[in-house]
């Protein structure tokens, strides 16, 4: 029991030493995040009285102070009904000993979810889980009456100050860790997506199968037999811990637990509570119970806190005011006009942190804007904002009266419209340090272009000196439901049409949850007008082509004498269900079709009417007709997200297309589109492992990336949309060039500039060991590109198959990073388990980190480790373990084993080595960033070339020798210290 002894022994000691420390339990339950070194316990524990905590036979912990106990477990089953979100995270939470329904980071961590618990609650239909828990150890505080220390009680802030607030938070955490489990753990979380058209049992069999199937005496781990339902929007996720993850048996896997336990679970108590009678305690519990609930990051927590100010609305609501003299749009020949008010509503210097529509008026046929702003100015923008700073006059923006591009029919050609152009202060730009530019104003607006009126919105922008934006984020869509909870249907038929066109929620801006920096800052820094809903795939409009003869004849015709297929139109639009039977009943075509050939039925989907839409299909309406641009119903319902109608149109028989990437709007892609036809695959042949190919592109060579038709999935389409929307988002010199995209047609294709000298791993192969200089080049060269993704805001961009196959030499010789994001199809998350061992998929095993082997969280510094292993492949000229077959690296990384140093001493510059062994360190966190990397490489480069310059002829001697181990000759005389 050696090996197991020992590892035993280590993880118990750990977990020891956490009871009684602080816990931020925003993180998932590791021993790494407990708050403070190890042993500073925020409780207080007789240290003095001690005991040799027996575990097994000749195994036993030394000087355990007995305040603290241990237990035994027993393995048990760990399976859970379908539930709800909310049932779900309450689960967790009691398993944590912690009150309430807010999911926190075990839940987070588990089923992948995002952290905003609004957003992922709203996205998920239900949750259930499988799997098998193997505890071995329990410690915990045996003392249930927990006292806190007094420097703890001391550094409680007395008043509502964020910044000390947030520091206490991130010193301490949120509550205490009580108890400590140990063992390990296999389980298979299912999540079901609200697009999902499974019911509860059929999840629930689903969840059955995956368990028989992974926990089978004869089976192995596999999830070959879970993807019938991988079309049915259900994302399944295996996690263990503990054990040899390598082992793909369950059966082989749970005896290996005992030889590497891990942490698996814990129990916490609320800092809170252990502060009765401590001034300040419930500025705390405030802060606290903030932080649980919207988790912004830890080092914006003073920022979040800073803005928790109240919110009032501009103008007041049920103000009586004069009746302004207003301009009206119509949207169809029967519908009621609605009235524009014209009034600027401005809010001074106070931060907006909402915008949105209401009718107003006795009748309610007033449009008007409101702003949400808060009361008051946050300490952290006093200094640039109050009254006596100079901010320069305030200005107007809008959209241009004559860019027809953005204008978008409410409901018919015919009638009003919409201007959807984004209103944005273009004078400046994130990160621009003049000062940013907020919204502290919003008017609407009517063009009057007759039948035709355009209605638009401005906003008022004011300046904020030394500050800048730190992220713009476009929200809102239009919901199934917009309007209908401002007036409601029963006020009266014309107030009711109105409410359905007018999306009353409210635009949120974005920092009032997340955060507000100072130099940097968030705020409602534009705004997009949206309005009723077209074909998912309709192109942009032109408002001046001429109008159709069939719009035309009905233009100006009485609402008796309208045509009863444009009248079933209307009626579908509207929801009216008795006047579209009546409409049948009189002998109207269920299949009429409008000028884009759209039928009632595709109208119906848009707008979520599942009665109309039933109505229809009773009575004959084709399933599956297709307008001009290729939507059927089906497509538009599920773009709408109107679930209910999905579900109705798939049990009359509506199939799915099946098809490359779609946009909303021809106008969402014109930067990157690129028609295939342009592409020349003549004499094309494959590169770098088959995935790409060469072709010409206007007369230049350009790389492409096709995913062909047999990957056309949903699962497919949704990884090339993450690849393709993550090359938009990157331009560095050391980073391949994204040129453009094929994704409206089929095979879709991703098109980067073409490097012919091609990748680093056919170099080594060709040249072996690298000269010193030349290695730190290139190390500099890949450095700045993964520093590049890393530091990539708002989120970091992880390589994950960073090694020499997937990084490309350009023709002045230096490294590009290239193949990052989806490169082989995998849906690869970085709080994910691979259905399978990382092992057996197309990956470059012998730079991988260990804890991806292992199946754990991992973040950047996964990539620090590929970076060292490649850099000493530079020195050393060989891979990694280049001796060993490719399925036994994973398990000598895991066993912290790494390639030995066999190259002469002198081959590594002064503190090269000892960077590419913090590069490769066992625990994450103790790896350096690229950030940190650059400058010691740089300092490194400087020594070496400052060395050379001083001994040429060495290096000549030097270079000579590896010229010849290439079967090649050296003019020694041509030679330089500055050819390395």
């Amino acid at each position: 029991m050696a090996v197991s002894e020992d590892a035993l022994i280590a993880t118990l000691c750990n977990s020891v030493q956490a009871l009684g420390r602080g816990f931020d339990v925003t993180s998932d339950i590791r021993l790494l995040y407990c708050k403070g070194a190890p042993g500073f316990r925020l409780v207080r524990v007789d240290e003095e009285r001690t005991r040799n905590l027996e575990i097994a036979e000749s195994c036993s912990i030394p000087n355990v102070p007995v305040d603290i106990g241990c237990s035994k477990g027993q393995s048990f089953s760990e399976t859970t009904p379908v539930w709800s979100f909310h049932e779900m995270a309450k689960y967790f939470n009691e398993k944590s000993n912690l009150p309430g329904q807010i999911p926190l980071g075990s839940f987070n961590a588990m089923f992948n979810f995002s952290g905003c618990w609004q957003i992922d609650a709203a996205s998920t239909k239900s949750l259930a889980m499988v799997g098998y828990v193997i505890p071995l150890f329990t410690v915990k505080l045996l003392n249930s009456n927990l006292i806190l220390r007094d420097e703890i009680k001391r550094a409680v802030p007395y008043s509502w100050d964020p910044s000390s607030l947030a520091s206490f938070i991130e010193n301490y955490g949120t509550h205490i860790v009580t108890s400590a489990t140990i063992g390990g753990r296999d389980v298979v979380y299912v999540r079901q997506h609200q697009s999902s058209p499974l019911s509860a049992s059929d999840i629930e069999n689903y969840v059955k199968d995956i368990g028989d199937q992974r926990f089978s005496e004869s089976k192995v781990n596999t999830s070959a037999g879970a993807l019938k339902y991988k079309d049915k929007d259900v994302t399944v996720i295996f996690r263990r811990r503990g054990g040899d993850d390598l082992e793909q048996s369950y059966v082989k896997w749970a005896p290996s637990v005992e030889k590497a336990p891990d942490l698996i679970d814990m129990t916490f108590t609320p800092i809170v509570s252990l502060l009765e009678g401590v001034a300040g305690i419930k500025h705390l519990a405030r802060a606290i119970d903030l932080y649980l609930e919207y988790k912004p990051p830890i080092e914006d927590l003073q920022y979040f806190l800073d803005f928790q100010i109240s919110r009032v609305w501009a103008p007041e609501h049920n103000l009586q005011r004069k009746e302004p003299v207003c301009q009206s749009l119509q949207f169809s020949l029967m519908g009621p006009k609605l009235y524009i008010s014209p009034d600027q509503v401005t809010v001074g210097r106070k931060p907006v942190t909402g915008l949105k529509l209401s009718l107003e008026g006795p009748k309610q046929n007033r449009l008007a804007i409101n702003l949400q702003h808060l009361i008051s100015l946050p300490k952290n923008l006093g200094p640039h904002w109050e009254a006596h700073v100079a901010i320069g006059p305030p200005r107007w923006q809008g959209p241009e009266e004559q860019d027809s591009r953005w204008f978008e029919p409410i409901k018919w050609k015919n009638f009003s419209h919409v201007s959807t152009a984004p209103i944005e202060f273009t004078e400046t730009h994130i990160g621009d340090l003049s000062g940013a530019h907020i919204v502290t104003g919003a008017q609407l607006g009517v063009w009057d272009f007759g039948a035709r009126s355009v209605l638009h919105l401005k906003l008022l922008f004011s300046k904020v000196p030394g500050c800048t934006i730190r992220r713009s984020v476009w929200d809102h869509s239009p919901s199934a439901s917009a309007g209908a909870s401002s007036s409601g249907e029963g006020s009266g038929g014309q107030i009711g049409k109105l409410a359905k066109i007018v999306d009353v929620s409210e635009i949120k801006q974005k920092g009032s949850l997340d955060s507000f920096h100072r130099p940097q800052m968030e705020g409602v820094a534009a705004a997009k007008p949206t309005l009723w809903r077209q074909s998912s795939k309709a192109p942009e409009r032109d408002l001046h082509k001429v109008i159709d003869d069939f719009d035309r004849d009905n233009e100006d015709n009485d609402a008796n004498d309208m045509d009863p297929g444009f009248k079933l139109m209307c009626m579908a639009n509207e929801g009216d269900v008795e006047g579209i039977q009546e409409l049948l009943e009189s002998g109207a075509d269920v299949n009429s079709r409008d000028v884009d050939f759209r039928t009632a039925l595709h109208v119906a989907a848009c707008q979520g009417h599942g009665g109309v839409a039933e109505l229809l299909l009773v009575n004959g309406a084709d399933v599956d007709p297709k307008d001009r641009w290729g939507s059927t119903p089906l497509a538009d319902a599920i773009h709408y997200k109107n679930h209910a109608v999905i579900k109705l149109l798939e049990n009359h028989g509506a199939k799915r297309l099946i098809a490359p990437m779609r946009v909303q709007n021809a106008r969402e892609v014109p930067e990157y589109e690129i028609d295939p036809k342009e592409l020349d695959f003549t004499n094309s042949i494959s590169i770098t492992k088959g995935t790409y190919r060469i072709a010409s592109w206007g007369g230049t060579q350009v790389a492409v990336k096709i995913f062909w038709e047999g990957t056309a999935d949903e699962c497919k389409v949704r990884a090339f949309r993450d690849e393709l929307s993550l090359l938009q988002k990157i331009r560095h010199p050391n980073v391949v060039q994204f040129l453009g995209a094929v994704t409206q047609s089929s095979p879709m294709m991703i098109v980067t500039e073409y490097l012919p000298k091609g990748d680093l791993h056919e170099y080594l192969k060709r040249k072996g060991a690298l000269k010193p200089a030349k290695a730190l080049s290139f190390a500099m060269d890949i450095a700045r590109g993964m520093n590049y993704l890393h530091e990539h805001k708002p989120e970091a961009i992880i390589h994950r198959d960073l090694e020499p196959s997937n990084i490309l030499r350009d023709v002045s010789g230096h490294l590009k990073v290239a193949d990052f994001g989806v490169s082989k199809l995998l849906e690869v998350a970085n709080r994910i388990k691979e259905d399978r061992p990382l092992t057996s998929q197309d990956t470059a095993c012998r730079y991988v980190a260990p804890e991806v082997f292992r199946n754990e969280e991992y973040d950047t510094k996964v990539d620090v480790f590929s970076f060292a292993l490649i850099l000493q492949e530079f020195i050393e000229g060989c891979p990694p373990f280049c001796s060993k077959l490719d399925s036994e690296v994973p398990k000598s990384y895991i066993a912290k084993q790494r390639p030995p140093f066999r190259a002469p001493a002198k081959f590594y510059a002064h503190g090269l080595k000892e960077l590419i062994e913090g590069c490769w360190s066992s625990n994450p966190s103790d790896r350096p960033t690229f950030k940190q990397i650059i400058p010691q490489l740089e300092a490194i480069y400087n020594r070496v070339a400052r060395k050379n310059s001083w001994k040429i002829l060495r290096l000549r001697c030097f270079q000579s020798t590896d010229r010849r181990k290439d079967g090649s000759t050296v003019d020694s005389s041509s030679r330089t210290a500055g050819s390395m």
